[in-house]
C-alpha cells in the first residue's frame, strides 16, 4: 500500500521533474510540499505563512541567538531534526550563502 498524506490522499514521491514544474508554476517549495502531502491549498497557505510570521516575530523579540532558538525547538529524533538533517544534506546553508552573494554581486554590477 502507498503512503498517504493529510486527508488520506496518496503521496507522490518528489522528483526533479516535480520540482521543476512547481518552480515554473511560480509556487514556493514550502507551499508546494504542504499541498503535496495532502493539505488543501488554503490551509497550506495559512499554515506556511503563520509559521514563517510566528517564527520571525518570536526571533525578533528574543535575546537568544537564532542557533539557540533552533536548538530549543529541535527535539532529538523529531520532525524538526529530520527537516534540518535534510537541509544539511542538500547544502541549504551553502545555497543561501551563494544566492545572497549572487544577488549582491548583481546589484553591484547593475549599479556600475
Amino acid at each position: 500500500m502507498g503512503k498517504e498524506g493529510a486527508g488520506g490522499k496518496a503521496l507522490m514521491e518528489p522528483t526533479a521533474r516535480t520540482y521543476a514544474k512547481e518552480k515554473s508554476g511560480g509556487q514556493i517549495a514550502l507551499l508546494s510540499a504542504a499541498e503535496q502531502i495532502g493539505l488543501p491549498a488554503d490551509m497550506a497557505k495559512t499554515l506556511v505563512f503563520q509559521t514563517v510570521l510566528g517564527s520571525t516575530l518570536f526571533a525578533g523579540k528574543s535575546d537568544k541567538s537564532l542557533a539557540e532558538l533552533r536548538r530549543m525547538v529541535t527535539s532529538p529524533g523529531g520532525t524538526t531534526a529530520e527537516a534540518l538533517a535534510r537541509f544539511e544534506k542538500g547544502n541549504f546553508t551553502g545555497l543561501v550563502y551563494e544566492a545572497v552573494l549572487a544577488a549582491y554581486n548583481k546589484s553591484k554590477a547593475l549599479g556600475s
